[in-house]
């Protein structure tokens, strides 16, 4: 890990989804609903800051806007 990483806050309690509930919340995705995505994302947060890092395209400290249109 990079000198310079911060340490992130692991007290949240990480989602959890059932192979049903994790489909469902896909397809519904996949079909534009704003809260399947969202809650998507804020289940995939860390490894999406994760991967960013890792390809240098965020810096460890910065923290991204939402990856959503407004």
């Amino acid at each position: 890990m990079p000198e310079d990483t911060k340490p992130q806050d692991c007290t949240e309690e990480k989602p959890t989804f059932t192979l049903t509930e994790f489909k469902e919340l896909v397809h519904c995705a996949q079909k534009g609903d704003r809260e399947a995505i969202n809650v998507l994302c804020t289940a995939f947060k860390p490894l999406i800051y994760k991967e960013a890092i890792a390809t240098k395209c965020v810096k460890p400290w910065a923290r991204m806007p939402s990856i959503l249109p407004g």
